[in-house]
């Protein structure tokens, strides 16, 4: 598994038993460095922003696990990954996650 508490958004509450906990903008880069496509924005029903990507035309999520069942993501507007990279806390946990995928 690439997830870490160096990838994760929460860092050292990071636990590996919910492994895509903080995980989604850093997903959502990587997933579209392999698979093209966009990267959609949402907002969650008391969990903050969400991020996903749009792959052929399909969504595709794969850090929707981290949320409790129920969860409500709405939004889904097309995100800028230039933005999403413009903060320095993504951009290093971006990086660390790219290294641990192209090394797995």
């Amino acid at each position: 598994m690439s997830w870490s508490k160096e990838t994760s958004y929460y860092g050292k509450d990071w636990d590996e038993e919910n492994p895509s906990y903080g995980q989604c903008a850093v997903t959502a880069l990587v997933v579209q460095d392999y698979l093209g496509g966009e990267i959609l924005r949402g907002e969650t029903d008391g969990y903050g922003p969400h991020f996903w990507n749009v792959v052929d035309g399909k969504e595709v999520d794969y850090t929707r696990g981290q949320f409790p069942k129920g969860t409500k993501i709405t939004g889904g507007k097309k995100a800028n990954r230039k933005r999403i990279l413009s903060y320095n806390s993504v951009k290093r946990r971006y990086k660390a996650l790219r290294d641990s995928v192209k090394s797995s």
